[in-house]
Order: C-alpha cells, then structure tokens, then sequence
C-alpha cells in the first residue's frame, strides 16, 4: 500500500501557513496575541510531527483522520474568534479543510466532518446578545461551504471507481499471466504426447492413399483426414512454442533486430497482397534484456495478425520510440522508468470493443479453423515473461488496430549476482 502521509502532510502544512499568516496579520487587534499565536503554532507543529512520523496503518483509521480534521476546524474557530472577524475571508479555510476531507476516502466520514465543520463556523459568529448572524452573506457562505463538500464527495467517488478498474484491470493481467504460465507448462508435455499418434494416423494415411487412391470417394476421406491432421499439427507446434516460452534465455541485443527479422520472414506475404510497410523510429539502437528469438516470435506473430487482418494494399505502419512510463503492475505509485515501445499499426476490419478483453485469451480466436488461438497469447507470454507488456487498441469494426509492445531500456546487462 502507498505511504499516503505526504499528502496529509502537505495538507496539513498549507492550512498552518494561512491560518497563522491571518491571525499574525490581524495581531494589532487581537488582546494578548502573542500567547494565543504561540498555542496555535505549538497545536499545528504537534499536529505536523504527529503525521511525520505516525504508522500508515494508523493514519488509515477514521478516528484519526477524524481527529485531526475536526482539530483543525476547531482551530480555525478559534482564530475566527479570537480575530472578532467571522464574516472575513478566512473562512476559506472551512472550504480546504472539507475539501480534505476526500483524503479519507469514506463519503459518511467526510460528511460528518463537513457538518461539524459548518457549525464551528456558525458558532463564530454566535453573539450571546443578539444570536446568530443575520447577514445574508454570511449564510451564503455557509452554502457554498456545503456545493464544496457535495463537490469534494463527486471527486472521491470518481477517484474511488477509477482506482478500482485499475485494480480490476491489475488483477485480470495478474490472472491472465497465472492462465498462461500454467498452460504453458501443460502444452508441451501434450504436444510431446499427442505428436507421435498423429505422425502415425498421418503415415498410414499416405499408405491407404496410395493402395487405394485410385477410388474417388475414399481419396476424398483421407485427404481431408490427411487436412485435419495437418491442422492439429499447427496447432501442437504453437502449444510447443507456448511451452518453450517458459525456459527463456537472456542476453542483450538490439530490438531493431528480431522486429526487421520478422518483417523479412513476412514479405513475400507482403508483397504478394501488395501490403506496404513502413517504419518510424528505427535509427537509433533500441538495447533490450532477453530471449532474442521469443521477441522475434513475439512480433512475428502480432505482424502476421495484422497481415492477415488488412485488406489487399494497406499499410502497416511499424513505430519505435523511447518513452517514461510506470510499469503495469506498479502503475499507481512505481517510479517512471525508460521503455521502448514498439507499436504495429493496421488499417484492417478492427476489433470491436467488447472483444478487445478477449484477443489474447488462448484458443480465441476470429479466423475460424484457419487459426488456432494461440498466437497474440504466446505474443503476451513472451512480453510479460521480459517485465513488459502488450496492448490492443482498436476504434471498433472497420477501423484498424494498434499492438503496442512495452519493454524496459537496457543500456548495459545487470552485473551477475
């Protein structure tokens, strides 16, 4: 959990500076202004060593987060009072004092720290003679002290659901990497298995086509025994691949060359659906720490998604660039770290957003039996067993897609040990 007593001692030390700057100020008026200058500033340094160094566990309990909002609009008060000027623009200091309130991510709490704060303004103004107040000015302050507090609880119920999707989305990464490690450790000893069978049904088939090739209705049934064969033979050498990902080695090399390899092993495809491939980005090294070959497949098979999902004479746009940026699982409070993004941009079909959760889910897959499904996730696999990342961004059908690849900038191998 995120160390938040910085921000209540921010907090803490703005609303010191102005209450003390006005009653200091207005001191010419004030009867004994010294001694009470003196107890205010002794009650906000406790308050200001308190929060330096009380326990994160402790800040979070609402009766000392209650306490030391309430303390400070009693000190307020006081200041209020002892100055005689309750109709001043000191009262902005009710408005930072519920606005703070937010800090303790509880509505009821910040609520009821808001009204005992307005009726410590109302008090004083309390004159035993002639009651409370009766300007209109006054009392306008009052509401506007509460379309604050109304404001403040807007923006703490829409900071509250923004951190939990982003935890939610944490979480689904977090279960999504669990899924595919374990089936990666799964899929190579099935494929090891189910391999040797199937090169056997695939033998004998070639057998019975030979003897009996010659009549027209059983060629048919071999031969489409012979295509399905095949196809589950795709399929095992990606559950191999899969497998493979999990014995990764590491060393370090340029980014630029497993992203131009696949793009090589790609162009007869390319040319032959007149496809243009342009690249952005690419002059300068781009050092990464890793597995040089499950890169290349990493792109290899993003670039043939796109390839497959862009309509004859589109372009594929390939950008390297080197940005700051959190990692994924530390978003919320990591330190900005330098990253190299890879995006492979399609003008294709698109991807339609209540898919966009499902394109790495193993075995999802669009294209029907022409794919298996395991391709963007072997993709994802690779990214997050490198610390990095891989995202998909799409306008809808019709619109294209953006992979956007993440890994952290290497400009030397780690020291050993």
């Amino acid at each position: 959990m995120r160390d938040r007593r910085w921000t209540f001692f921010v907090f803490q030390g703005l609303l010191t500076v102005i209450i003390l700057l006005f009653f200091f100020y207005n001191r010419t008026a004030i009867p004994h202004w010294a001694g009470k200058f003196a107890a205010l500033s002794v009650a906000f340094l406790l308050s200001l060593l308190a929060l330096r160094n009380i326990d994160e566990v402790v800040l979070g309990s609402f009766r000392v987060q209650a306490a030391l909002f309430l303390s400070d609009a009693v000190l307020a008060s006081l200041t209020l009072v002892w100055t005689q000027q309750p109709r001043s623009e000191i009262y902005l200091t009710y408005f930072l004092i519920i606005f703070g309130t937010a800090l303790t991510k509880n509505l009821r709490q910040s609520f009821l720290i808001a009204l005992v704060a307005s009726a410590a303004y109302v008090m004083t103004a309390w004159d035993p003679g002639l009651g409370v107040v009766q300007e209109s000015s006054f009392w306008l302050r009052l509401v506007f002290l509460w379309v604050m507090a109304s404001f403040a609880a807007v923006l703490s119920i829409d900071a509250l659901s923004e951190r939990a999707l982003s935890e939610k989305g944490h979480q689904a990464q977090v279960r999504q990497m669990e899924q595919l490690a374990a089936i990666g450790r799964l899929s190579g000893e099935v494929a090891h298995s189910i391999k040797g069978p199937l090169t056997t049904i695939l033998v004998d088939t070639d057998v019975l086509l030979q003897r009996h090739g010659a009549l027209p209705a059983i060629a048919t049934e071999l031969k489409e025994i012979q295509g399905e064969v095949e196809r589950c033979k795709v399929i095992l050498q990606d559950l191999l691949e899969l497998g493979r990902i999990e014995e990764m080695g590491y060393e370090l090399f340029d980014l630029r060359e497993p992203v131009r390899g696949a793009v090589d092993k790609l162009r007869s495809r390319f040319n032959a659906r007149r496809i243009m491939v342009s690249e952005s980005g690419f002059e300068a090294p781009a050092p990464v720490l890793g597995d040089r070959s499950l890169l290349f497949e990493a792109v290899y098979q993003v670039l043939q998604n796109a390839e497959q999902a862009s309509p004859d004479g589109s372009p594929i746009t390939l950008s390297l660039r080197t940005v700051l940026k959190r990692p994924w699982w530390d978003a919320e409070s990591g330190a900005a770290r330098e990253q190299l993004e890879l995006e492979v941009a399609d003008s294709g079909r698109g991807i339609e957003s209540r898919n966009l959760a499902r394109v790495f889910d193993p075995f999802y897959t669009t294209r029907g039996r022409e794919g298996s499904g395991l391709g963007l996730s072997a993709a994802l696999r690779i990214l997050n067993k490198h610390s990095g990342a891989l995202e998909v961004f799409s306008a809808g059908l019709g619109r294209g897609s953006r992979f956007v690849f993440s890994l952290p900038y290497f400009r030397q191998a780690p020291a050993a040990g």
